[in-house]
């Protein structure tokens, strides 16, 4: 998802993104299936389903806005060093946005594959855009561990509160981060790394979804959604640092 300059700025006056932000006392939450509507999504020219962005109620944390604009200076922007993955553990996972899936492998042998949601509005690498980014990604942190399935996060923090998930295939107003979050973190300057385009900056998640009757369908704002199982399946395979390559597919 990208995030509004507000909220982005307020996650890194009480953060690092090396650690997560102090629980705060959240917003109630509130869920109403009833408003819910079919999906309706026509095609954009990059061949995946588009879909207009939704408004969000009051009160819940919008999933789009510009991420701050950096100098050239800014060494946010280098490459940052990547934790080490534990030995013997190569995991990496494939997101292909044709098929709507995801694949993850140990070394050349296939472990896991789930169905995933990318986004309505398709392809694309710029802030504020609702897009899905291409390339290479490692997950930069990963939160929600031991987490109640259903559980909702805020700017990547429990509530403690569990949300209702809808298995049939409708849309409402709430898409609610939910489970687990993976965070990623783009490895190619100019496509995924630096101002403007840089899929950290712009909070792109792996994350599970109270939307799950929509898997399968791209419907999020530019976030990799899960079906709440199968991302807590994913945390356990990828460990932080681990490769997430995303791609067009269709070849």
């Amino acid at each position: 998802m990208d995030v509004h300059r507000s909220a982005a700025q307020a996650d890194r006056s009480s953060m690092s993104f090396d650690q997560a932000p102090a629980a705060s006392a959240p917003p109630p939450v509130h869920w109403a299936p009833e408003g819910a509507r079919p999906v309706s999504a026509p095609s954009d020219r990059t061949g995946v389903a588009a879909a207009a962005p939704r408004s969000r109620p009051e009160g819940l944390p919008d999933m789009t806005f510009d991420a701050p604009s950096a100098s050239a200076e800014d060494s946010r922007w280098q490459a940052s060093p990547t934790p080490a993955t534990p030995t013997g553990a190569a995991a990496r996972a494939v997101v292909d946005v044709s098929r709507q899936s995801m694949t993850v492998f140990k070394g050349p042998r296939v472990v896991a594959r789930y169905q995933i949601s990318t986004a309505a509005r398709g392809i694309g690498n710029t802030e504020a855009s609702f897009r899905t980014p291409l390339g290479r990604h490692r997950v930069h942190q990963k939160f929600g561990a031991d987490a109640p399935l259903g559980t909702v996060f805020r700017s990547r923090v429990n509530t403690h509160t569990v949300a209702s998930i809808l298995t049939a295939p409708v849309d409402v107003e709430e898409d609610l981060i939910l489970t687990r979050i993976l965070w990623l973190d783009g490895l190619e300057p100019g496509l995924n790394k630096g101002p403007g385009i840089d899929s950290r900056e712009r909070f792109i998640y792996i994350h599970g979804t109270n939307e799950e009757g929509l898997i399968g369908s791209p419907v999020s704002h530019g976030c990799v959604r899960m079906r709440n199982r199968d991302v807590i399946a994913l945390f356990d395979l990828l460990p932080r640092g681990a490769e997430v390559e995303i791609v067009r597919g269709g070849g």
